[in-house]
Protein backbone atom coordinates (compact mmCIF):
# COMPACT_ATOMS: atom_id res chain seq x y z
CA UNK A 1 0.00 0.00 0.00
CA UNK A 2 1.23 3.59 -0.93
CA UNK A 3 0.30 6.48 1.35
CA UNK A 4 0.48 10.51 0.89
CA UNK A 5 0.30 13.31 2.85
CA UNK A 6 -0.78 16.20 0.65
CA UNK A 7 0.73 18.79 2.86
CA UNK A 8 3.95 16.75 2.81
CA UNK A 9 4.54 17.94 -0.95
CA UNK A 10 5.74 20.88 -2.21
CA UNK A 11 3.24 23.18 -4.29
CA UNK A 12 5.20 23.98 -7.92
CA UNK A 13 3.34 26.61 -10.40
CA UNK A 14 1.86 24.62 -13.46
CA UNK A 15 4.23 25.74 -16.03
CA UNK A 16 2.17 24.29 -18.82
CA UNK A 17 1.05 26.56 -22.01
CA UNK A 18 -2.45 27.53 -21.42
CA UNK A 19 -2.49 27.36 -17.31
CA UNK A 20 -3.00 30.34 -15.51
CA UNK A 21 -2.51 30.73 -11.89
CA UNK A 22 -2.48 27.14 -11.14
CA UNK A 23 -0.12 25.28 -8.87
CA UNK A 24 0.10 21.41 -8.28
CA UNK A 25 1.41 18.74 -6.27
CA UNK A 26 2.57 15.30 -8.00
CA UNK A 27 0.98 12.91 -5.19
CA UNK A 28 2.01 9.96 -7.66
CA UNK A 29 4.31 9.49 -10.68
CA UNK A 30 7.31 8.36 -12.02
CA UNK A 31 9.34 9.11 -9.33
CA UNK A 32 6.87 6.35 -7.07
CA UNK A 33 7.28 3.84 -9.79
CA UNK A 34 4.01 4.16 -11.52
CA UNK A 35 3.82 3.52 -14.97
CA UNK A 36 0.60 3.95 -16.04
CA UNK A 37 -1.49 5.85 -13.36
CA UNK A 38 -1.01 9.48 -12.00
CA UNK A 39 -2.27 11.29 -9.08
CA UNK A 40 -2.17 15.13 -8.84
CA UNK A 41 -3.69 17.95 -6.88
CA UNK A 42 -4.32 21.44 -8.72
CA UNK A 43 -5.39 24.25 -6.90
CA UNK A 44 -6.59 26.93 -9.42
CA UNK A 45 -6.67 30.44 -7.97
CA UNK A 46 -9.67 32.36 -8.43
CA UNK A 47 -9.55 33.85 -12.06
CA UNK A 48 -6.97 30.66 -13.07
CA UNK A 49 -7.79 28.30 -15.80
CA UNK A 50 -5.96 24.96 -17.20
CA UNK A 51 -5.49 24.54 -21.13
CA UNK A 52 -7.92 22.19 -23.09
CA UNK A 53 -6.38 18.19 -23.50
CA UNK A 54 -6.68 15.70 -25.80
CA UNK A 55 -4.85 12.75 -24.00
CA UNK A 56 -5.47 9.56 -24.93
CA UNK A 57 -5.85 8.28 -21.90
CA UNK A 58 -8.79 8.50 -19.25
CA UNK A 59 -8.80 11.31 -16.63
CA UNK A 60 -10.58 11.76 -13.05
CA UNK A 61 -11.55 15.14 -11.99
CA UNK A 62 -12.24 15.04 -8.26
CA UNK A 63 -13.60 18.79 -6.71
CA UNK A 64 -12.30 19.59 -3.56
CA UNK A 65 -13.78 22.71 -2.93
CA UNK A 66 -15.18 25.52 -4.83
CA UNK A 67 -16.20 25.25 -8.47
CA UNK A 68 -15.46 24.23 -11.95
CA UNK A 69 -16.76 24.28 -15.75
CA UNK A 70 -15.28 21.41 -17.14
CA UNK A 71 -15.59 20.40 -21.33
CA UNK A 72 -16.14 16.92 -21.45
CA UNK A 73 -15.69 15.20 -24.76
CA UNK A 74 -14.99 16.38 -28.40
Amino acid sequence: MYAINVEQKDAKVLEKKGAHKVVVKYLIDRTDGAQKFFLRHYTVESGGYTPLNRDPYEHQVYILEGRRLARVGD
